[in-house]
């Protein structure tokens, strides 16, 4: 017998009111929206921070100039405070002075994600290099022995049984709960390993609003997850919502969703809303929810029926009548805008001394998978190259700058998929028997020894290679057609160069510890190509690395690259990736100790005319191993 199944939509009652940036907030994109205290709601924006008291926005921002600029997220505390998440450091204002944060008081980075209020005024902070808790005096980090993340933490989030859950960009989420950790990834059921938004319940139940994987719903015991296929607007979810009734609000990019457990009702631009990436939701006292999205504010009010309006224009200047704000006006900004940042700016300069020799250490490692339609599981390649090599700075150039001899002392290389071994060799102990015979064997024998001439500039940072094609040519003579091909790709001139620079052409100019800037920085990614960042620098301050005083300073941000062009890996098109580094420098010794940079990049491959999804990461860590004269 035919079943017919009849579902009928609820119906979407309520009233939506627009706010852009013609009716304040000054900036269209707001990151998020919450309450103090007084009951006054804070909206943090792409270009600072405003409030409003139910009838007046006050821009915050006018107050205190270290508030300008991208605010990812705020926090307010039980005792009147707030907390701001800049993309330079964190603010903290108490009502009458707004104190700034860098990594120069121990923050971890300057660029804050997300934060988490603790005991007594406490508060954790999560930040793209790893996790830091205030207890009201100071600043310590969570050491990734402890298990936690290190990198690209986005979402923290502490649940009913008291864990504290982190959200990571490419590793999952992992659970602390102050001694043991636990990471949960796409293998134990997470839709994906992007993860963006954390939230929990009063019934115990966590759930994960993820990049391009849905919604994930953990109980405990296992995790159900929720996406377009089951009626939700968008796989990408930034906000959550829960009211007294349970049901959920999720804030997406193609919308906003309310799920009552059973069935989505989905409203977008369509039904009112300012814009349908949304990144922020809030109930307010009175019951009304409020949207924050990249086309400004949306304010909803489900219990009226009524169409979408957009604010007067009137309401957009008139102020004589609006009542004044809960709180007591601020003072002056040279008062209330306190810096803890350094002052007096430090040089990071490079200075290669002469008859000295500088023996370091690379290794790369490099992770690819790929599921392709029909296979049962994903298509995972790992490589691995290690090179131990010594730099010799030898005579001046005409106009500035140096000659710098490379020499290659040791050299390992690897790539296998699975129990499959395409590659083993080691200098130390020669090339491993493999299933087919290794093309690199000749130039990989002939690396070990060889010597290369770098050309540094006048400021002692690497310049180019002296004549790389006939460096290549001769390790390479004596071996096959094939193999000089995939030597010459596997060891581009991009990536000697970025060997031999050690990160030297990253390193700033004067610098005061704790301050921040940003540049578009190009990095080589080993056998895939040249990647752009929109990279968010800090100038960290004073660390010790293997037992030598240095000056740390990291960066970090999005690949801006569209596609990859590998000469050994398939093309591939990038949806997103995010980059981290962190370099080491010993101005005694005017020289890089250690460097260490992350990259993962999500991708997509066409196969048979089917996008196939996959992951890349790399990690790339340069060490000083010796320093000793050249003639030793």
């Amino acid at each position: 017998a035919l079943k017919v199944d009849f579902r009928i939509a609820p119906f979407k009652t309520g009233t939506w009111k627009k706010f852009s940036n013609h009716d304040k907030p000054a900036h269209n994109q707001v990151n998020q929206i919450e309450a103090d205290a007084a009951g006054l709601l804070w909206f943090a924006t792409l270009d600072g921070v405003w409030s409003f008291d139910g009838n007046e926005f006050l821009d915050r921002t006018k107050e205190a100039d270290i508030l300008s600029g991208p605010v990812n997220a705020m926090l307010p505390g039980a005792d009147g405070t707030m907390w701001f998440g800049m993309s330079s450091s964190v603010v903290r204002y108490d009502g009458g002075k707004f104190v700034r944060f860098t990594t120069a008081d121990g923050l971890a980075d300057n660029r804050v994600n997300a934060l988490l209020p603790d005991r007594d005024g406490a508060a954790w902070f999560a930040t793209d290099f790893g996790i830091s808790q205030y207890d009201g005096k100071k600043f310590t980090s969570l050491a990734r022995s402890n298990g936690v993340p290190d990198k690209f933490v986005y979402a923290i989030h502490r649940s009913a049984d008291g864990a504290i859950w982190f959200g990571t960009y490419g590793a999952g989420v992992t659970r602390f709960d102050g001694k043991i950790s636990v990471n949960f990834t796409k293998a134990e059921g997470l839709a994906d390993d992007r993860v963006r938004k954390i939230f929990g319940g009063p019934d115990g139940v966590v759930w994960f609003g993820t990049w391009g994987g849905g919604v994930s719903r953990y109980d405990g015991t296992n995790f159900t997850t929720l996406s377009q296929k089951d009626g939700l607007a968008h796989n990408s979810v930034n906000a959550f919502h829960r009211d007294e009734g349970g049901v959920m609000w999720f804030g997406t990019e193609g919308g906003v969703s309310r799920y009552d457990g059973k069935t989505f009702v989905n409203f977008t631009t369509a039904d009112g809303l300012a814009h349908n990436r949304v990144r922020a939701i809030h109930r307010d006292a009175n019951g009304t929810l409020w949207f924050g999205t990249d086309g400004g504010l949306s304010r909803y009010d489900e219990r009226t029926t009524g169409k979408a309006v957009v604010a007067p224009q009137s309401a957009r200047a008139n102020t004589e009548a609006k009542a004044k704000p809960k709180t007591a006006s601020p003072p002056k900004p040279s008062e209330n805008a306190t810096s803890r940042a350094s002052t007096r700016p430090l040089e990071l300069k490079p200075t290669w001394k002469a008859g000295a020799r500088y023996v370091y250490r690379v290794d790369i490692t490099q992770t690819v998978q790929f599921r392709f339609p029909g296979m049962p599981r994903a298509m995972k390649q790992e490589f691995e190259m290690g090179q131990v090599y010594a730099l010799s700075p030898g005579k001046e150039r005409d106009g500035g700058g140096r000659e710098l001899e490379m020499k290659f002392l040791e050299h390992e290389l690897s790539a296998r998929e699975g129990n499959n071994v395409f590659v083993d060799f080691d200098s130390k102990m020669g090339d491993a028997p493999t299933r087919e015979p290794n093309p690199l064997a000749v130039p990989l024998r002939n690396l070990t020894g060889a010597r290369m001439m770098c050309l540094l500039s006048a400021d002692y940072k690497l310049e180019k290679i002296a004549d790389y094609t006939g460096f290549v040519e001769k390790l390479s003579a004596g071996a096959p057609d094939e193999g000089r091909q995939i030597f010459s790709q596997v060891y581009s001139e991009d990536l000697f160069q970025q060997i031999a620079d050690g990160g030297r052409r990253f390193l700033p100019e004067a610098r005061s510890i704790g301050e921040s800037w940003s540049s578009r920085p190009e990095l080589t990614m080993w056998l895939s190509g040249i990647i752009a960042v929109e990279a968010g620098h800090t100038f960290k301050g004073w660390e010790q690395r293997d037992e030598r005083k240095c000056l740390a300073y990291q960066f970090a941000g999005p690949i801006t690259t569209t596609s990859l062009r590998s000469p050994i890996l398939p093309s591939m098109d990038l949806d997103d990736g995010k980059v981290a580094a962190k370099i080491w420098f010993d101005p005694e010794l005017g020289a890089i100790v250690e460097s260490q940079i992350d990259e993962v990049l999500f991708t997509r491959m066409d196969s048979s005319g089917q996008a196939s999804p996959g992951q890349v990461q790399q990690r790339i860590t340069i060490k000083l191993v010796d320093l000793r004269k050249a003639d030793e």
